[in-house]
């Protein structure tokens, strides 16, 4: 058997291969190039390879992926003989990496199929067009915030500065220095180029959607849409993947941390470890769908009385996630577990 170790980097890679049967250990500096590795691995028969999860891992992995047997993605956090060496360099870490391989002691992190990648670059890229107009958007409260308005202008200025009627009451300002007015209409017009990729984006989500079963069935849950709908089921990436609605909340990092000692035991702040666009998108629907659903609103009200309200919506949010690990293992819509918002259980009611 052969096992190779791989240090990946944005301009190489460095690679350490251990041949049980001559003993050999070789290591060499790949370029992204396949024929640099089909020369490095040279027979595929018998041949595993590890690759730490990093930024590139997928360019590697689609270099390589035919030329070896298998290959196996290694858990960056878990790989603690990396993490907290002493020492560390390219060579080290690839050579680590292959002897955890040769031993089956590599924690492993979900590889993705090329499919789900493309689709994750897709939702991740909405998500990232509407981070940028949002911050345009602060950038034009400040100016507007900036300026000493007329009493009477300021009690005019709509509750969405970004809707028909605050955008007329935008344009119609008189400003104090011509500079902060060619600033903001240099903002609106960004805002108006992010739009329209915005609305790009929002077809190819869809044609990814009309696809996904699971995101159909996402979207029957009160607070998602078909966008989280999406970036959920992507993300996710196949309910069979967790064994249990804990597993899946723990991957997302919506559990608490744990201090167990002495017949102790001590809940802090969640995790916020595994996988933050899934966290994100669970805490972005809890408040939306306590306004769809009674039993969702009951919850969150209930919390609100005893905890803060984040730590409240937190919370929700993680209830809100068991609900999609049903709704997607027993693939069937949400059903809602008060009738007519009355306190009367329906058939189906997710703990």
């Amino acid at each position: 058997m052969k096992y190779i170790g791989l240090d990946c980097h944005k301009q190489y890679d460095h690679a350490t291969m251990i041949d049980t049967e001559t003993g050999e250990i070789k290591a060499k500096r790949l370029a992204h190039i396949k024929e640099d590795f089909s020369d490095f691995i040279g027979d595929r028969d018998g041949t595993r390879m590890v690759i730490e999860s990093c930024r590139d891992w997928s360019r590697t992995y689609e270099l390589s992926e035919d030329l070896v047997e298998e290959i196996i993605l290694a858990h960056p956090l878990k790989v603690k003989a990396i993490a907290s060496a002493k020492i560390k360099t390219d060579a080290i870490d690839s050579r680590t990496l292959a002897r955890l391989l040769m031993a089956d002691l590599i924690p492993q992190a979900h590889l993705r199929k090329a499919e789900n990648r493309v689709k994750q670059r897709v939702i991740r890229h909405r998500a990232f067009m509407v981070v940028m107009r949002t911050r345009v958007k602060c950038r034009i409260h400040d100016s507007v915030d900036s300026q000493l308005l007329p009493p009477d202008v300021l009690k005019a200025k709509p509750i969405n500065l970004f809707s028909k009627k605050g955008m007329k009451w935008l344009t119609s300002l008189e400003w104090a220095r011509d500079e902060d007015k060619k600033l903001v209409e240099s903002h609106l017009r960004v805002m108006e180029a992010i739009n329209q990729e915005i609305s790009i984006t929002n077809d190819m989500v869809k044609e990814i959607y009309e696809k996904d079963r699971d995101a159909q069935l996402l979207t029957t849950i009160p607070g998602i849409g078909v966008t989280l709908a999406t970036l959920i089921s992507t993300e996710i990436d196949g309910i069979e993947r967790f064994r249990s609605p804990s597993k899946l909340c723990s991957y997302a990092g919506l559990v608490p941390s744990t201090h167990s000692s002495g017949g102790k035991t001590y809940h802090g702040k969640i995790t916020s470890e595994g996988n933050r666009w899934l966290r994100w998108a669970l805490v972005e629907a809890a408040l939306p769908a306590s306004y769809g659903d009674a039993e969702i609103k009951e919850r969150l009200e209930t919390l609100r009385a005893k905890k803060r309200a984040n730590v409240a919506k937190t919370a929700t949010a993680r209830w809100l996630l068991k609900v999609v690990y049903h709704v997607l293992k027993e693939k069937r819509p949400y059903i809602t577990a008060y009738n007519n918002q009355k306190k009367a259980r329906a058939a189906f009611y997710f703990a």
